[in-house]
């Protein structure tokens, strides 16, 4: 399948699930994807917010706005991947 992210946003994405607690996904597809993958991380909702609080501006730099994220229910997680 074709992953439709950079390798600069899926390093951001790596960084963030090794510093936050965060567990990584390289081969997710959402909702409307159509088959197509992105990577996303999985935690909690504080979890999520306090990552993307704290590399925000990695992903601006990358050219990722912040209304690409978008955020599926994991069951008692969730994930937070870029569309």
């Amino acid at each position: 399948m074709e992953n439709i992210v950079s390798a600069e946003v899926m390093e951001i994405m790596m960084y963030a699930a090794d510093n936050f607690g965060l567990d990584f996904r390289d081969d997710y597809s959402g909702r409307g994807m159509f088959g197509k993958t992105t990577c996303g991380v999985v935690g909690s909702m504080t979890e999520i917010a306090e990552f993307l609080q704290a590399v925000g501006s990695e992903f601006v730099d990358a050219g990722i706005a912040f209304q690409r994220f978008e955020f599926d229910s994991m069951g008692r997680d969730t994930i937070c991947y870029v569309k």
